[in-house]
């Protein structure tokens, strides 16, 4: 099984270089740049681990 990450981070370009070094493991990355969206791209698929940047969570909503 290919294993699934969902990387929430505000700054494209962190969210980018997270994303390659991933890919180049072989994972499959599903990329959000705020909590709301993190929330319906987890609720859309099953993803098997996630990389956040907490301030981005704290900001949008307070918690994930």
């Amino acid at each position: 099984m290919t294993p699934k990450v969902l990387i929430v981070e505000g700054n494209s370009g962190v969210r980018r270089l997270l994303s390659l070094a991933i890919k180049k493991a072989g994972g499959i990355v599903v990329e959000a740049a705020t909590a709301k969206d993190a929330l319906q791209s987890a609720s859309a698929g099953q993803v098997h681990a996630v990389i956040a940047d907490l301030p981005v969570l704290d900001d949008e909503t307070g918690d994930l």
